[in-house]
């Protein structure tokens, strides 16, 4: 939700994916990136928006499978207006984004988790370097994360001999 897309479509209707792929590098350490995808409509345009966000996030340690965490995420968005008036031209874009997360994860599996975040989110246009209004979010999702790899110390010792 943004307030200035708010007042100046308060029609609007959006539709919000956001992928998001993560590897655990070490313990409570969390590398990954989300694809970031939204379509909104309106009486008078439709935007669709597609990027690419690395981000890094800190859990803190927790004896439970409930893990608070803070994360940062910067990354890359192409957008298109598309208006319905035909006097307005169409209207290609690119942006930077950048995101601080507030969360937590209930890990149902090792591998698997229901999140909540509450984030607040920028955007500043490449060929301009404008900067929009940011915005607060609250999310609630899915994550599957990969498995981090271990090395198997009797491997390893089986290997020199």
């Amino acid at each position: 939700y943004s307030n200035s897309y708010k007042l100046s479509y308060p029609d609007a209707f959006w539709f919000n994916i956001e992928p998001t792929y993560g590897c655990f590098l070490a313990d409570n350490f969390v590398l990954g990136v989300m694809t970031p995808s939204f379509l909104s409509f309106s009486t008078s345009a439709t935007r669709l928006s597609f990027g690419f966000t690395p981000f890094i996030r800190k859990y803190i340690k927790t004896n439970c499978n409930l893990k608070p965490f803070i994360g940062l995420a910067a990354g890359y968005n192409h957008s298109y207006w598309k208006y319905k008036k035909v006097d307005i031209q169409d209207y290609p874009f690119d942006q930077f984004n950048y995101r601080l997360d507030i969360g937590c994860n209930y890990f149902f599996t090792k591998s698997a988790s229901l999140i909540t975040t509450v984030n607040y989110e920028e955007y500043s246009e490449v060929r301009s370097f404008t900067r929009s209004n940011g915005f607060f979010a609250l999310k609630v999702g899915v994550e599957i994360y990969f498995a981090r790899i271990k090395k198997d110390k009797n491997v390893n010792d089986q290997q020199k001999e």
